[in-house]
């Protein structure tokens, strides 16, 4: 065949190909985000599936790839190795059509002799659960949640970050949208690190049942309302409204109704949650020891210590809807809105349950919580004086309560972020070239967080915290013996 009748047919292949690949992606990352109104209403809707063009992959991609990274990569992946395949196919083939011709022994021989490939077996940990009743999430899309098995008598809920909204600004996809909007697959915990890498045997929740809550309703788990928001121009869109389904109280608790039914008897249930789960952990940490009586139950908050802001937090409290919240909370229906601050979540949870000391984590500079006082109005925020007077505004109230508050910038410890370590031997870190897991390396003022933080869970006492020097690193490492 000569060139110029195999490009004949090479050509339209390759285009095929092409469009089949952008239709898998399309597909993949619209299916992972469940189909959100941003999309669109697509070409037609089969079954729960809605079907869209494959070329507008390329606008939502430019669009939201920087909000969901995971899904969007993902789905190029698929993509690629679907648009990849038939042509490679073609090639292969081609190739296998010419050697037949010349030598047909040949091909008997090599077909013969190929070695077979062993099936290789894929671990999966975690599994996604759809619970029964749940809302949903910002968009009205499937609220769930993950399950990592282990032993039944130890559990840990862990209520995951993910920021918030309050304004038609940073709650419209095609604004600002500080706050993860939906619970989809692409939040499986099993790539993170520090108490979701149960290889590593310094880790004390490496044999616990974990129970993993994404947050996916811009309301810090704190939210029990349907806001609708007006929302500017911008961002090439008219301006219009938005309609937000604040219901991350009813979403956290139909999943732990099915943790409660399938749990039953716990001996201990550490209750943790970082930035956007930490500032309502109190409160859930109050509910789980309501119901597991006979259980030891521990408090750990990771960041969201520093909204020390006063009136600002009145506003956002309003869009979530969180006075319903709180008159359906046993033992919080009394609380007053007038005033309400994080810091009031600790101050309640810790009178009502006086044995149980309630832990938590800051870094010093915490940009995080910087971003989001401004985003509230703060000019300037001041967060190590903030923390300095939330913690002193929890401790002339009530005595259980710690804290260990680190140099650094971040949130997140728990969750396995990293820092880049200049030690000898610092490539050996699970995998991950140049950077160590700082839940296992972080050090402050002398005192390793991982010690502090395996105490905190565990019910041991431990003092409080803070860094001296707040500006000079500090690590703690030694080449863990990981099985192999």
């Amino acid at each position: 065949m000569t060139f110029a009748k195999r490009a004949l047919i090479m050509f339209p292949l390759a285009v095929l190909a092409l469009m089949a690949g952008l239709a898998v992606a399309t597909q993949d990352v619209a299916g992972a985000l469940h189909f959100p109104r941003e999309f669109g209403r697509g070409l037609a809707d089969i079954g729960p599936v809605r079907i869209y063009p494959p070329w507008v992959f390329a606008d939502w991609y430019l669009r939201y790839q920087r909000s969901y990274p995971r899904a969007f990569h993902e789905a190029s992946l698929w993509g690629l190795l679907t648009a990849f395949l038939p042509v490679m196919l073609a090639i292969i083939g081609g190739a296998l059509r010419r050697r037949n011709r010349k030598s047909p022994a040949t091909h008997i021989v090599q077909e013969a002799t190929m070695p077979t490939q062993p099936v290789q077996s894929v671990r999966h940990d975690w599994r996604n659960v759809l619970p029964a009743a749940a809302p949903g999430c910002s968009q009205g899309t499937p609220y769930s949640f993950w399950v990592k098995g282990g032993d039944p008598t130890k559990l840990a809920v862990i209520l995951s970050g993910g920021g918030a909204c309050w304004t038609g600004e940073n709650c419209a996809l095609h604004g600002r949208p500080f706050y993860r909007p939906f619970a989809g697959l692409e939040q499986d915990p099993s790539n993170l690190g520090g108490v979701f890498d149960t290889d590593n045997p310094e880790n004390p929740l490496a044999d616990h049942s974990i129970v993993y809550l994404p947050t996916a309703n811009g309301d810090v788990f704190l939210g029990d309302s349907v806001t609708t928001y007006d929302v500017p121009a911008m961002g090439g869109q008219p301006a219009g409204k938005v309609k937000i389904l604040h219901k991350g109280y009813d979403n956290a608790a139909s999943a732990l109704d099915w943790m409660f039914k399938t749990y039953r008897d716990p001996k201990t249930v550490a209750v943790m949650g970082w930035s956007a789960g930490a500032m309502a952990s109190p409160l859930y940490t109050h509910i789980v020891a309501q119901h597991y009586r006979h259980a030891s139950v521990t408090h750990f908050a990771d960041g969201g210590g520093a909204y020390r802001v006063g009136e600002k937090l009145a506003p956002l409290f309003k869009s979530w809807g969180t006075a319903n919240l709180l008159k359906r909370v046993r033992g919080f229906e009394d609380l007053s809105m007038d005033g309400l601050s994080m810091e009031d979540l600790y101050i309640r949870a810790a009178k009502l349950h006086p044995e149980i000391t309630f832990h938590q984590y800051n870094e010093r500079h915490d940009d995080v919580q910087a971003l989001f006082m401004r985003l509230m109005g703060v000019a300037a925020p001041d967060v190590p004086a903030n923390l300095d007077n939330a913690h002193a505004y929890i401790r002339a109230k009530v005595p259980n309560f710690r804290t260990y508050t680190s140099w650094g910038h971040d949130e997140a410890i728990i969750g396995g972020y990293y820092d880049a370590v200049p030690a000898k031997n610092a490539l050996d870190n699970r995998g991950r070239p140049h950077v160590l897991d700082r839940f296992y390396t972080r050090q402050t003022n002398g005192v390793r967080f991982l010690d502090w933080f395996t105490a905190a869970v565990t019910g041991a006492p431990v003092e409080d915290v803070a860094c001296v020097d707040c500006e000079t690193a500090e690590y703690h490492w030694t080449r863990p013996s990981f099985p192999q």
